[in-house]
């Protein structure tokens, strides 16, 4: 009796073993593809995304007519040509932490090769409250999608 017992344990053994082998080979292979996918996002897009730059001016040097008071330089220095730009302003209090502007999005499909860039005055977006001079605010990019060509 004691022989098949130990037979069974054995055999409970080596299903055991080789389930667990089977799933960490799965672990290891999702892992693998993970790391791969998120390399490629890396090398073809976010590396590229980090080089085009959104300098924003309220100065009314730059843009005199106060309809349109925000400045904004799209610089791309990525070594890919920029496509199309979708982008959001935030606008902030100095001192403060609150984005006063509604949900907007603006776009702008000017065609960027490498090292060069384009500028222009842009309306100020819905505000969630009243403001007597929207150039006195802080303003930064809230969100920035890019395509490449």
């Amino acid at each position: 009796m004691s022989g098949v017992v130990e037979s069974f344990r054995q055999i409970t053994w080596l299903i055991f073993k080789w389930v667990l082998i089977a799933c960490g080979g799965l672990i290891g292979l999702a892992a693998a593809i993970l790391i791969g996918a998120l390399a490629y996002n890396w090398f073809t897009y976010d590396r590229h995304v980090q080089k085009v730059e959104f300098i924003i001016s309220t100065d009314r040097k730059d843009c005199a007519d106060d309809k349109w008071p925000i400045h904004l330089i799209i610089g791309n220095s990525s070594g890919r040509t920029v496509e199309k730009v979708t982008f959001s302003f935030a606008a902030r209090y100095p001192g403060r932490s609150s984005d006063l502007t509604r949900f907007h999005s603006y776009g702008d499909d000017h065609i960027l090769p490498q090292s060069e860039g384009w500028g222009a005055c842009w309306a100020v977006p819905d505000l969630s409250e009243k403001v007597d001079d929207p150039r006195k605010l802080e303003w930064s990019i809230e969100s920035k999608s890019i395509t490449f060509r």
